[in-house]
């Protein structure tokens, strides 16, 4: 999506710029919207993890510094 609209990208850039064929690109996907699902999914899944230990860690010195990470996170 860096170098075009999501709109505009197809199965075929996908394939191309992943380098691998449209066999196992179906096999594990149905469109290119399961995709970016996929992609969000997992982001969201480690950030939680990493939230979840660094909260864990914070909470016997103060919640503050916890509140300001996850503002900062990226």
């Amino acid at each position: 999506m860096k170098k075009r609209e999501y709109h505009e990208t197809t199965v075929v850039d996908i394939i191309t710029e992943a380098q691998v064929g449209r066999v196992p690109f179906y096999r594990n996907f149905n469109e290119k919207d399961d995709v970016l699902r996929y992609y969000i999914t997992s982001v969201t899944d480690d950030w939680l993890s990493q939230t979840e230990e660094y909260y864990f860690t914070l909470m016997k010195e103060s919640l503050a510094p916890y509140i300001v990470w996850l503002f900062e996170h990226r």
